[in-house]
């Protein structure tokens, strides 16, 4: 899905696509990137 978007999705397309809520999106996202040492600053 995402490897033949070479533009990229966003939050809310990957939520259709997936059938769950952008939250779920949001979160699973945060997980992974946190998995790389990412640090999340602004809005919690």
């Amino acid at each position: 899905m995402l490897k033949n978007n070479v533009h990229g999705m966003t939050i809310t397309e990957l939520s259709k696509e997936l059938d769950v809520s952008t939250k779920t999106i949001q979160r699973d996202l945060y997980e992974v990137l946190n998995s790389f040492g990412a640090i999340k600053e602004g809005r919690t």
